[in-house]
């Protein structure tokens, strides 16, 4: 319920367990559909590379390596980011409430949002073209 135009302690609390939750839920969606797609391009791999010379072979590996790698490297960055923005919302919200962290942490999401998305892009870049060039050779 509103208080004086705010939310209450406890429908805060509700409204930032059900943002957590979506959040979580989408993550987690994305993170098994592009660990399938990983599974399907290994398996192809492991199918196909008996037909390359050897250093195609090779090169595809490295190529879907790097992909991994860029993949992991990121998921990691992220991983740590979100480590840290949870641990400083819940040293706000035990020294200066529930609404102050909210608010501290909506406004630390907003700044730090665009490098993420560069962060991701960046991670695309290598991910995408070289796990499909270690496809395609």
């Amino acid at each position: 319920m509103k208080q004086d135009g705010y939310l209450s302690e406890a429908d805060a609390d509700k409204l930032a367990k059900v943002v957590a939750s979506g959040y979580e839920k989408a993550a987690s969606y994305s993170r098994v559909i592009l660990g399938l797609g990983y599974a399907a391009l290994l398996a192809i791999w492991s199918g196909t590379h008996q037909l390359m010379t050897e250093r195609l072979a090779i090169s595809s590996a490295l190529l879907t390596v790097v992909s991994i790698l860029a993949y992991i490297f990121f998921e990691i960055s992220q991983m740590l980011f979100f480590t840290w923005v949870s641990y400083r919302f819940s040293r706000v919200a035990a020294d200066k409430g529930l609404r102050v962290a909210l608010t501290e942490n909506e406004k630390t999401l907003m700044k730090w949002q665009p490098r993420i998305y560069i962060a991701w892009f960046v991670a695309l870049l290598f991910a995408l073209p070289t796990g499909l060039a270690g496809q395609a050779f």
